[in-house]
């Protein structure tokens, strides 16, 4: 199911699977992804994000549904609908965010290319915006390494 929507996404964005080969001799291409430990911190970064919109949601939720609770009780019926209809509407919002969230991080991180040859270096990244860098290898004066 994952391929299947993970294919219409990028058919409906118009997103190739794989940027082209950078310039260089194909024999000394090298194809990189991101670490699984990139993709572990941004999931990280999004089960953040997904409680702090989960406590909101729980607190709308709770609101509305104190709101049917009453109008139910004082015979208001109509208000009761409209409340638990507000409140469905919240729910299925939720839902679909937290699917649509969960979809962008695991494809952001599967479009992430580096591809490297003996003359240069392209890096590819991002889904609805796509920015795609060719750096040639001489032109490179000055790198600086830190590791943790």
């Amino acid at each position: 199911m994952y391929d299947y929507i993970k294919n219409l996404i990028l058919y409906l964005l118009s997103v190739s699977l794989e940027p082209a080969n950078p310039p260089g001799s194909v024999g000394t291409l090298l194809v990189f992804h991101p670490s699984r430990n990139f993709l572990k911190y941004r999931f990280f970064l999004w089960s953040i994000a997904v409680l702090i919109i989960t406590l909101f949601f729980i607190g709308l939720e709770i609101i509305f549904a104190g709101a049917s609770i009453s109008a139910y009780k004082s015979s208001n019926t109509l208000m009761a609908c409209l409340m638990f209809s507000v409140f469905i509407l919240f729910f299925c919002i939720y839902i679909f965010w937290i699917f649509f969230s969960y979809m962008a991080v695991r494809l952001d991180y599967e479009m992430r290319w580096y591809k490297i040859t003996d003359r240069s270096i392209r890096i590819r990244e991002g889904i609805f915006k796509i920015h795609e860098m060719t750096m040639t290898i001489d032109k490179i004066q000055n790198l600086s390494v830190m590791q943790g």
